[in-house]
């Protein structure tokens, strides 16, 4: 999902049933599939990968949204959300008795103290009081913002309480239009924009890029054949190399690559400036 609001685009609905310790591990394999993994170049010259968030993080806040729900609000869902920037988990019913935004971390008080005590038998919770604590410090040692608690009014007579996690998107473009530089070389890299930059840096991570993933890596307003057109200029300029059939008109199996005098070896480019 890219926006919300009047712009709500969904691009994947996936729905899971079932009891609560399948419900969590579903959940759980689902959201790990679908969380990207960011790579940089440290100053050694040596690439480095780093989840979006911390896995204790979104984890901890999956099970809460299942053990502290309002399970009086039967045909109410709990929701994950995807976002480029942030992951959103929405629970229904407010926060528990005594608890709130401001003493989330020193208050514990679980709505469904039984289900509290069967899920840490299950070994699905950890000590009490603990799993927010532990957010808030998993999100601070990636240097990621702390996580997000609110709850929000309906007007209908319920509430929901809406986690929030934010990711380093903005941190990861500056990166991207860092690293571009040392894989294509300064004098090469000063030439492109900033949607270039991070098409090349893509494929310097992940080998190789389709138009569909053009189309999700570059600014959202950017049609797919726009998308398209931009890698088939940078073909054009000898900056990719296009790979596909030439026996099928329209190869859906088509990608684009760095040709081979630039791929970087090493963590380092074969071009230098």
């Amino acid at each position: 999902m890219d926006e919300d609001g009047a712009q709500y685009n969904v691009t994947k609905t996936i729905p899971i049933e079932g009891p609560i310790p399948k419900l969590i591990a579903q959940a759980s394999t689902v959201l790990k599939s679908q969380l990207r993994e960011f790579s940089r170049m440290g100053e050694d010259q040596l690439w480095y990968s780093a989840p979006e968030y911390p896995p204790n993080a979104w984890y901890e806040a999956l099970v809460n949204a299942c053990v502290h729900r309002s399970y009086g609000l039967r045909n109410m869902n709990v929701f994950i959300k995807m976002f480029d920037d942030k992951l959103v988990i929405e629970s229904p019913g407010g926060f528990p008795p005594l608890v709130t935004p401001e003493n989330i971390y020193n208050v514990h008080h679980p709505r469904n103290p039984t289900l509290m005590h069967a899920m840490f038998y299950l070994d699905l919770v950890k000590e009490h009081a603990e799993g927010t604590k532990r957010m808030r410090d998993d999100m601070a040692g990636m240097r990621l913002p702390p996580p997000e608690f609110r709850q929000i009014e309906s007007g209908h007579g319920y509430a929901q309480v809406i986690v929030t996690l934010r990711n380093h998107i903005q941190q990861r473009r500056m990166w991207v239009d860092a690293d571009a530089s040392k894989v294509l070389g300064n004098a090469i890299a000063k030439n492109l924009n900033a949607d270039e930059k991070r098409i090349v840096n893509f494929i310097a991570e992940n080998g190789s890029i389709n138009v569909t993933q053009c189309h999700r890596l570059i600014a959202t307003t950017k049609k797919w054949h726009a998308a398209k057109r931009v890698l088939q200029k940078m073909v054009d300029r000898g900056l990719l190399r296009h790979g596909h059939s030439a026996t099928v008109r329209r190869d859906a199996k088509a990608y684009y690559t760095l040709p081979e005098a630039l791929m970087p070896q090493n963590g380092r480019s074969k071009v230098e400036s």
